[in-house]
């Protein structure tokens, strides 16, 4: 799989900047990166799930994805301490939504999904330290019945 470097990025947000544009979105292979002006950066990278990492039938392989980090950070659940997560196991997501925050550098950019569902898991602790691709939230598409 391809990653994009560190100054491959910086030339990315230098170029949205630099546009007329608003928002652009690049997807290389399984890694999607949205970048809007103004607004949030996400970069993410959405996959089939290892039915051996997490005990599923192989029907259920294409149906729970996985929601990685898209950096070396601390995972935030919530955006402030005194306010609840953006998720909890259970809740319903809509594609876009933001899941939590990755700090880099004092610097917090959100984790969000591009799919609709429920989220199946969250494997990632508040103020935990977490590497670039590791699964942080496990979601099942909308849509699927519990078997």
């Amino acid at each position: 799989m391809m990653d994009l470097a560190k100054k491959q990025l910086d030339e990315v947000v230098l170029f949205i900047k630099e546009t007329d544009g608003n928002e652009l979105c690049l997807e290389i292979g399984e890694m999607r990166l949205r970048l809007k002006k103004g607004g949030d950066i996400s970069l993410f990278r959405i996959q089939p799930v290892d039915r051996g990492s997490v005990g599923k039938s192989p029907a259920l392989e294409e149906e729970v994805i996985s929601v990685t980090s898209p950096s070396v950070g601390i995972f935030y659940s919530r955006s402030e301490p005194d306010v609840p997560p953006y998720v909890e196991v259970g809740s319903f997501v809509e594609e876009g939504d933001t899941l939590a925050l990755i700090e880099v550098m004092k610097t917090f950019g959100p984790v969000s999904t591009e799919v609709r569902g429920h989220i199946v898991d969250i494997l990632a602790k508040d103020g935990e330290m977490v590497e670039h691709g590791q699964t942080l939230f496990l979601i099942k598409r909308e849509g699927v019945v519990n078997r």
